[in-house]
């Protein structure tokens, strides 16, 4: 984890990602990612991040997981993957500040569970983190819902044209793979 104290708050650059489908391989559709040797890393996503790091970027995960809510796996399988997903992103020059989960089932209401911006208010709360200086990087469009929840501006990737098309709403950046956002990215951040 990275020192909290480390530089002025109002010059950190804080990164939100979502896990599944940005950070590593999305399970199939209705599946889970329940075992650490189920998780692979998209290397674009990885290698983007590793020169973000280089420029002071800080990243903090939020990711729903059903998974746990509905009995498909425990919270001790969601902290085996989560280990192994932070030993290969250490293993990169990755650290990560923090990751939020929501282990709560669909019909639960809770105000954590994406689009709703629970989990992402929870980490302006812990880090005193500027909105307006925010990006929230995501693959589904319940991801852009998110960020417009939480008044931060949205980056989608790895989400198909058709799928971007079809659910009416709107990214602030779109690129099939992060790396094509890169210049972009700095941009948002310098302003």
């Amino acid at each position: 984890m990275i020192d909290i104290t480390r530089g002025d708050i109002q010059h950190r650059k804080f990164v939100f990602i979502d896990r599944d489908g940005v950070i590593n391989q999305r399970a199939a559709k209705g599946q889970y990612i329940t075992e650490p040797n189920n998780f692979i890393l998209i290397g674009d996503t990885v290698e983007t991040l590793k020169l973000l790091v280089k420029e002071q970027f800080e990243f903090i995960i939020i990711s729903n997981q059903a998974g746990v809510g509905k009995g498909v796996f425990s919270a001790q399988q969601l902290d085996l993957v989560t280990q192994k997903m932070l030993g290969l992103l250490a293993e990169k020059g990755i650290p990560i500040l923090d990751i939020f989960y929501c282990m709560h089932d669909y019909d639960e209401n809770c105000m954590c569970r994406k689009p709703m911006p629970g989990m992402i208010l929870a980490a302006v709360d812990k880090y005193a983190i500027d909105l307006k200086k925010c990006l929230f990087i995501g693959d589904d469009p319940r991801d852009v819902l998110t960020a417009q929840n939480a008044n931060i501006s949205s980056v989608l990737i790895n989400c198909s044209p058709s799928e971007l098309a079809s659910s009416g709403v709107m990214p602030d950046f779109y690129a099939p793979l992060l790396s094509s956002l890169l210049p972009q990215l700095r941009t948002f951040y310098s302003n």
